[in-house]
Parts: structure tokens; sequence; C-alpha cells
């Protein structure tokens, strides 16, 4: 995410805010099933640190399930930082953040001990080189059989699946974004408009299998896909305590 990064722009940040339930499978779905399972992992008030939080859909989320869940926002776009610490404005309990994540996990949180650690539609923006040394620092600020979950973009690791799963997105978005935007658009000018886009932001995705070598590089004891949805899904890993040894 260097400093040049599309989604350091204002325009991007207040787009993606309109777009994301129209481009993205399963979106809040996917936010749902990722604020359960952060709360779950805690057994007393859950502290959750979220990476590339955006305009703080997901902390929405857990709030709705734990009003006293006390949350770490990290984002390196100033726009999405100013959406977010406005909605939040009155929760003492969320903390706010900018940090570029290629620099693994900020300072200010590498002393801290937390249930969860989550992230959506984020890292596929990290550079490759670097996931396996942010993994293993996230692993080493959970506690005990704490989680990190992750909801991202994936590709197939087949090129003709890939090729396939990606039209079939498109198609899927054709309808959504008549419906949000009230205006038709061809199959063939929608998707060259995604790989502009995906060009524009420097979007890297990995497939899930990639992701699971890294995470057991950086010492996760358990990978497990959750949820998948054309070219999105959900991963958890656990870090064992002392009863998961």
């Amino acid at each position: 995410m260097p400093e040049n990064h599309g989604w350091k722009s204002k325009e991007t940040a207040q787009r993606y805010k309109h777009v994301a339930d129209a481009v993205v499978p399963g979106r809040r779905e996917v936010l749902s099933l990722i604020a359960g399972l952060a709360i779950h992992s805690a057994s007393g008030t859950p502290h959750i640190l979220d990476l590339g939080c955006g305009h703080g859909d997901l902390a929405a989320q857990v709030l709705e399930l734990s009003p006293d869940a006390n949350i770490t926002l990290v984002d390196f776009s100033d726009e999405m930082l100013r959406m977010t610490s406005e909605r939040f404005v009155l929760s003492s309990n969320i903390r706010v953040i900018k940090h570029n994540l290629n620099l693994g996990i900020p300072p200010e949180v590498e002393s801290t001990k937390y249930d969860a650690v989550t992230s959506s539609f984020v890292l596929h923006h990290v550079d490759y080189d670097k996931r396996v040394g942010l993994y293993r620092q996230i692993n080493r600020i959970l506690k005990d059989d704490g989680l990190f979950i992750n909801g991202d973009r994936f590709k197939e690791e087949s090129p003709d699946a890939d090729a396939w799963v990606f039209e079939d997105w498109v198609r899927w978005m054709l309808p959504h974004v008549k419906e949000h935007f009230d205006h038709e658009v061809s199959f063939d000018a929608l998707r060259q408009r995604q790989l502009d886009s995906e060009e524009k932001l420097g979007d890297m995705q990995g497939t899930l299998w990639d992701m699971e070598r890294d995470l057991r590089q950086a010492g996760f004891s358990y990978v497990d896909c959750l949820y998948k949805n054309m070219i999105v899904a959900v991963i958890a890993a656990q870090k064992a305590g002392g009863d998961s040894k």
C-alpha cells in the first residue's frame, strides 16, 4: 500500500462506501460471520483489532453483538478514517489508528493482547512478500486460542477456474449495478471497468492455499475456510493455547 495507492484518495473511499454491497458477493454475510466469530472467541469483554477498517461496517456489526467490546480500528486512508471517526465519535471503546499494513502491525498495539484480529477486504492490497511477517505479528498479539479472521478476495489456483469465477462475478454484478445506480451496463463494459479498477487499486489476490501456507508458516496451528462465494472467502486461523497443543 504505497503512498500513491488508490485507496488513499477521497473519491475512491467515498465511492466504495456507496457501491460495496453492489460489487462484493455476500458482503453483509461475511461481515456478520466475522463479527460473530470474533465475539465468540472472547471469554469476557472482547478486545478486537480490526485491520483495514474502512468506514467501520465490521466494527458496527461487532458493537451490535457486544456493545462493550473494545475495538481498535486501523486503516491507511485518511478519508476512511475520517468517516469512521465521525461514525463512532460517541463510542469511548473505539480507538482509531492510521497505519500502512505493509509496515506490519501498528507500534501502538504491539504490547496488547487481543481475543481476535479481524480484517475484511484489505489484505489483497498488502505486498506478497510482507504477508508472512504481518501474520507472525498478528499471531504474537493474539491471546492463547485467539483467532485471526480474514474475509477477502481470492483467486482460484487454476487459471481456467479463475477466469470463469471472475466472469461469473461480473454476471452477478450486472443486476446489482442496475439496482443501485438505475442504469444498464453491458457485460463487456463492466468486466473492463473491473479490470481497470483492479489495476488502479493495486489488487494482489492470492489463493486460499497461498494464505493457508503463509498462516502456518507464521505459526498458526489451525487454519479453516469458513465461507466461499465466488471471489470472496473467509479464513480463520487459531493460535494454539495451553489446552490446544
